[in-house]
């Protein structure tokens, strides 16, 4: 995924008005506001059907803290969701909390947010058993670790062609 400068478009979804507005605020402050689209959308909704968008397939579907707070069956459809709305030869790249982290441990137990860490062995299983292990493609995963002991995993999604440039994400696909 190669792009210059002015070329590049994001597509930022959450479920938080006020993320969006900060995220919003933030482009404009940065000249980046006609790059930028803000959309208010539940990807665990969209991944469960329960909701549809229409997106061009994406080059990339990046995920920060989000996977933490899902069970491993959600963690599995929602990264079946990404799939399906990437491109061929899109890259799907997400973090989770590493198992036992200290990272976890404060969020538990300062802020009260119910996390689930994960070890890089349970990435690798949830990602196997989504569609970038199950299909016919040949995927790859890659594990990286970051300094401060958060997991990420990185998939990269190869050789598929859509008869449509546009599709529309959620159930009935």
């Amino acid at each position: 995924m190669h792009a210059r400068p002015g070329q590049i478009r994001a597509t930022c979804l959450d479920g938080d008005p006020q993320a969006l507005r900060h995220a919003s605020e933030f482009a404009k402050h940065h000249g980046l506001a006609a790059q930028a689209s803000f959309v208010s959308a539940s990807v665990l909704r969209l991944a469960h059907g329960e909701a549809s968008l229409s997106l061009p397939p994406q080059q990339l579907v990046y995920m920060l803290g989000f996977l933490e707070y899902l069970d491993d069956a959600q963690v599995v459809s929602t990264v079946d969701w990404a799939y399906d709305v990437l491109e061929p030869g899109g890259t799907f790249m997400a973090t989770n909390l590493a198992a036992g982290g200290a990272d976890r441990v404060f969020m538990e137990h300062i802020l009260e947010w119910r996390v689930r860490g994960r070890t890089e062995e349970q990435l690798q299983a949830l990602v196997a058993q989504s569609r970038f292990g199950r299909g016919s493609m040949a995927a790859e995963t890659e594990l990286m670790r970051d300094r401060a002991g958060g997991d990420a995993v990185r998939a990269v999604r190869a050789g598929v062609r859509r008869a449509s440039a546009r599709r529309k994400c959620g159930r009935g696909r």
